[in-house]
């Protein structure tokens, strides 16, 4: 059956070209001493979880540091975890079982320098367990983690010249441990389960006098199926990768760092799934760019957060850009006063807006929290496929509480609407068949999910499966 390629603008965001979305609120957290955040995420309960370390609290010169905020950045509750040395965490995800895993290092446990350091809390931030893992005698760090499709975990990380992925049981308990690299040096930064069940690791690479991206992907044990490095003659490091929706991989960093650490650009990879370069893309103003976290938006676009030297108050502003699928920009903001404003981690929310965490240095340096409003452009450049002699409509939009699916299909015996929201969970589906169809047939979704539950406010994507194609329509729900 043939098909053509149709591109929708939709709502508002038709008149609008790539405007940078509101900054809804920001908030602070630490207290009179040094308090810096690396990472976290929207939890289910729409709130938030950051983690970091802490000099203000805690029992040692430096503390792993967890707050977790109210869906409008109030603090809920926030834990210490370490001893009475430096400990630090650089990312926290929530869990399964409703709890959070918390990975980074430590020097109060296990071998006195930096080891691993693994913890795992009940949803008040109660400590359940802790392990502490040591591959080498010095400097070992946990930069990632997430659990695993099996209830365990992965860990990625970095000990001396050497990237190191660890796979834990859901207990901690220890299932493998792979290095990757030469002993030239290698640094770990970023890990995901890909959709294979294997693993993307990402960091850099020392060669030749100069750094370079590095990508390893493994199977479901870690061991390698293909590595690759990315960039040129100057250093380039990387910071973060994800898998995106094609099967290949998104890889953010920083090129042209030069000794003094100035004249660094962002610098983005596209790969195919198996670690050939699509494109690259570079944004900055060759002084200080550093991106330090990338995620895939709903059109295929990316958002990119990291930090840039601001020459006229002369210290560092978060630095946030976001592309179309080709890596060219859509829109770019920067957010600073003349204190230092660090961007370290972005994620996608569930209204279609971003949280930003980082850190904000003025008369002393505390956790910040940048919440961004819905972003037009993820709803502004939906393609999809039509089946020819078909129709498939979603209307109003944006909707006020109730939408109408229209389906006009000729001999289709199936189909199949599913809604999603723009961080990929299914809300609620349904399924019918229309043999010998005669005029369109109406769908309605009330704004509920399967549970019969109301769902937010924010954008949702509607997709009809029928004939073997599928059609999409991205929609702004709103309740009154």
């Amino acid at each position: 059956m043939k098909y053509i390629i149709v591109v929708c603008a939709l709502f508002y965001a038709c008149t609008l070209n790539a405007q940078v979305p509101d900054t809804l609120w920001t908030r602070q957290y630490g207290g009179s001493s040094e308090d810096k955040a690396y990472g976290g995420e929207q939890t289910s309960d729409g709130g938030y979880v950051i983690a970091g370390y802490t000099c203000s609290f805690g029992a040692g010169l430096m503390d792993c540091y967890v707050v977790k905020t109210d869906s409008i950045g109030e603090a809920q509750w926030a834990r210490t975890y370490g001893g009475s040395n430096d400990d630090r965490a650089y990312s926290a995800r929530e869990t399964t079982d409703g709890g959070y895993i918390i990975v980074g290092s430590t020097k109060s446990y296990g071998l006195g320098s930096p080891s691993i350091y693994l913890i795992k809390t009940n949803a008040i931030g109660d400590t359940i367990w802790t392990k502490t893992f040591a591959i080498s005698s010095m400097n070992n760090e946990g930069y990632s983690v997430e659990q695993t499709s099996d209830g365990g975990y992965i860990v990625g990380g970095s000990t001396v010249n050497h990237m190191v992925m660890i796979k834990t049981h859901g207990n901690g308990e220890t299932q493998w441990i792979r290095e990757y690299g030469t002993d030239s040096y290698s640094d770990g930064a970023s890990v995901q389960q890909t959709s294979d069940g294997g693993y993307i690791i990402a960091g850099r690479y020392f060669l030749l006098d100069n750094n370079n991206f590095f990508l390893v992907k493994t199977d479901s044990l870690g061991d390698t199926l293909w590595t690759s490095t990315y960039g040129g003659a100057d250093n380039d490091c990387c910071y973060s990768v994800r898998q995106t929706t094609d099967g290949g991989y998104i890889a953010a960093g920083a090129t042209g760092i030069l000794y003094d650490r100035f004249g660094a650009d962002f610098f983005l990879v596209k790969t195919e799934s198996h670690g050939d370069t699509l494109w690259t893309s570079v944004f900055g103003s060759d002084n200080d760019d550093v991106a330090f976290s990338i995620r895939q938006t709903p059109n295929g676009g990316y958002i990119v957060v990291g930090r840039s030297y601001n020459i006229y108050h002369q210290n560092w502003d978060v630095y946030i850009v976001r592309t179309d699928q080709q890596g060219d920009t859509a829109w770019s903001h920067r957010y600073g006063d003349y204190g230092a404003q660090w961007g370290e981690s972005v994620e996608l929310t569930s209204d279609g807006g971003y949280i930003i965490i980082g850190w904000t240095s003025n008369n002393e340096c505390d956790i910040w929290l940048l919440k961004m409003a819905p972003d037009p452009y993820n709803v502004e450049e939906n393609t999809y496929l039509q089946l020819e002699h078909s129709s498939f409509t979603v209307t109003p939009n944006p909707s006020v509480g109730r939408l109408y699916i229209y389906l006009d299909i000729e001999a289709v015996e199936k189909f199949e609407v599913k809604i999603h929201d723009i961080l990929g969970r299914l809300i609620t589906s349904f399924k019918g068949c229309m043999p010998n169809s005669r005029g369109p047939h109406v769908l309605t979704w009330d704004g509920r999910d399967h549970y019969g539950r109301a769902v937010a406010n924010g954008a949702y994507l509607v997709t009809c499966a029928a004939a073997g194609y599928t059609m999409a329509r991205t929609v702004l729900l709103m309740h009154k």
